[in-house]
């Protein structure tokens, strides 16, 4: 068994080689990790392709600044074989010639629509910020067929800079208070508009370190957490934030969940269990970790941190958190066949029945858990994720898909 396996495997390293590119032309491109492979040369030009998944906004003290999601500030693009790569540790730096084929011309602050969208150029395979490199580039071109601007979903940045934190107890400001952030209509404002408000349990907001610039949560003690308690009303897409363990505890090994709810706060699924934040080194930026995670849940939802290790007193940093909005799409599923029927349509993930006189209308999971009901109606709506879903009234059953 261990004989043909071995040969499985020898098999597929074969195939591979076969159908790797060498870089020879645009043709036979090398792949970013082939090109992180290859030995410096300020002269020997390769072909490259891979995915534009960030950029390099600044490299200071032998520590990287990078943006994985926007908005975006630099001007450096992060070139990476997965579209989705949050490692950066595993993307070639792209270096454009100062000239007619500038960097300007090429950041993502400007162009956003290169975000993660397949790329092709040419050039020479060299160090750049310290990390692995690409240098005097050309024939820079996008090869991706969907140009859609992913960048325009993200609408949800929190730097928790700019609120202002509140302590439930004055005196123990660790118990945990409120942090709100807020909007003035003009400078005779002094009250201002909540935007997002955080609900902080045993954790504080402050300037501790690490951090990814000026202020970051703080997460002490088991179970401390941060709640946005603030709904995010067009659904979550995906989440990025940095985290980190505090400068005096680097060697503790710290965890974190991360958690959605979709009815206020009653009750909560859970994305991630568990995470254990990687320890600060070198090769994690500003001695913080990146995390991102695809959520996926339409309607009005909002999110929890929550540090789940048993180190008591040891601070779980948070910074520079981001989200997009819920984007699948949805399609008509049907129309009526007859004039008892129900007409079934999705936009955007949110179903709406009509039917032609009031009725009982349920929605089912193909387990038999009823979703919504609504009594002698003759309309229902409801946001639903994606899957397989039974629509019930008083005459008929249909099975419908939201994809």
């Amino acid at each position: 068994m261990n004989r043909i396996l071995l040969t499985l495997i020898s098999v597929l390293f074969v195939v591979a080689a076969l159908f790797a590119g060498d870089g020879s032309s645009a043709t036979s491109p090398l792949t970013v990790q082939q090109a992180k492979a290859k030995n410096v040369s300020t002269t020997t030009k390769y072909w490259l392709t891979g995915y534009v998944v960030g950029e390099m906004s600044a490299y200071s003290n032998s520590k990287w600044f990078v943006n994985m999601a926007p908005p975006f500030d630099g001007s450096v693009f992060l070139l990476a074989d997965n579209p989705k790569e949050q490692d950066f540790t595993k993307c070639i730096c792209l270096q454009f010639p100062t000239s007619s084929n500038g960097a300007e011309q090429y950041s993502l602050d400007e162009n956003p629509q290169f975000w993660r969208k397949k790329v092709l150029l040419q050039g020479t395979r060299e160090q750049y910020n310290n990390l692995d490199g690409f240098k005097k580039i050309t024939d820079f071109q996008c090869v991706s067929s969907d140009m859609t601007n992913e960048a325009a979903l993200w609408d949800f940045f929190e730097t928790f800079e700019q609120g202002e934190f509140t302590p439930r107890v004055a005196t123990d400001k660790w118990q945990g208070g409120v942090y709100e952030v807020r909007e003035y209509a003009d400078r005779h404002d002094n009250v201002g508009t909540v935007v997002s408000s955080w609900q902080l349990h045993n954790a504080i907001v402050d300037d501790g370190k690490p951090k990814w610039d000026d202020q970051c949560i703080s997460l002490r003690n088991a179970n401390a957490y941060a709640e946005l308690t603030t709904d995010r009303s067009e659904g979550i897409g995906e989440v990025e934030f940095w985290a980190g363990n505090h400068e005096n505890y680097k060697a503790a090994q710290l965890s974190f969940t991360l958690s959605v709810s979709v009815d206020q706060g009653e009750s909560w699924t859970n994305i991630v269990t568990n995470q254990q934040v990687s320890k600060s080194a070198k090769a994690t930026t500003n001695g913080m970790s990146l995390y991102r995670y695809d959520v996926n849940v339409p309607g009005r939802v909002r999110i929890r941190i929550t540090k789940t290790d048993s180190n008591t007193g040891m601070g779980l940093q948070i910074d520079d958190l981001k989200m997009s909005r819920y984007s699948n799409h949805g399609t008509a599923i049907n129309s009526p066949e007859n004039d008892d029927d129900a007409l079934i349509s999705v936009q955007n993930n949110q179903v709406s029945v009509i039917v032609p006189y009031p009725q009982n209308i349920s929605v089912y999971t193909p387990q038999g858990q009823c979703l919504m009901q609504k009594n002698e109606a003759e309309t229902l709506n409801i946001f639903l994720p994606q899957g397989i879903y039974i629509l019930r009234t008083n005459s008929t059953a249909h099975k419908f898909v939201v994809k």
